[in-house]
């Protein structure tokens, strides 16, 4: 739950330039209240891409039939085999448990909080 402190602290530092704006300022400003928002990740305005695949069925529950499902996909997504599996994320579990996948790309990026 990584929004639920974020919230608090944009309230708590809204409350805190209301407070040093009207009422008073702080005597030692370095151990208050920042009256500066945190910094929030923004959403990307750009269009996706969404290519829509063919799903074949595997001819049997072994890693051969996988494979050829995997490289089903790589043909249609136009990568050769070794650039898509570079880019293959396997999850355990259904796609119901991974709650938080934008987690998982965050710690591909570099931090800006700084």
């Amino acid at each position: 739950m990584r929004k639920a402190p974020t919230l608090k602290f944009m309230w708590i530092s809204h409350i805190a330039c209301v407070m040093f704006q009207y009422v008073a300022k702080p005597d030692q400003p370095a151990k208050s209240i920042s009256p500066y928002p945190p910094y929030i990740d923004l959403i990307s305005h750009t269009c996706l891409y969404i290519r829509m695949l063919k799903l074949m069925e595997a001819s049997d529950n072994s890693a051969e039939g996988i494979g050829q499902v995997i490289n089903s996909i790589a043909q249609q997504a136009d990568l050769s085999t070794e650039e898509f599996y570079s880019h293959l994320i396997l999850m355990d579990r259904d796609l119901a448990t991974v709650c938080h996948f934008n987690s998982l790309c965050s710690l591909c990026s570099p931090n800006k909080v700084i």
